[in-house]
């Protein structure tokens, strides 16, 4: 099922990027100056005890695109499996605050 997902969302960024150029843009801009206010080089959110990392940023169009090109069992899988978040903030870095995965 992985790589069915990865086909999907791949396919489903890739339509975000073209249709949706100017929001693209501003997604990547403030990402970046995002990124440069980080403490560290992996995001990690000085909540409490706890470690917690933003490993990816996805906008509401595409976040809206994933939900309709998803099936309901992929979109449990992604949430699920872990290395598949990991994935989609290595492939598609424009998206992911941390400078290191």
């Amino acid at each position: 099922m992985d790589e069915i997902v990865k086909s999907k969302v791949t396919k489903a960024v890739e339509d975000y990027k073209k249709f949706f150029v100017s929001e693209y843009d501003l997604v990547c801009k403030t990402i970046s100056q995002n990124r440069e206010l980080l403490k560290n080089d992996y995001a990690n959110i000085p909540e409490s005890q706890e470690v917690k990392r933003v490993l990816f940023e996805i906008p509401e169009t595409l976040h809206n695109m994933l939900l309709r090109d998803l099936t309901q069992e992929e979109l449990t899988h992604w949430k699920d499996s872990g290395k598949l978040g990991v994935w989609f903030a290595r492939k598609f870095r424009e998206f992911s605050p941390a400078y290191k995965i």
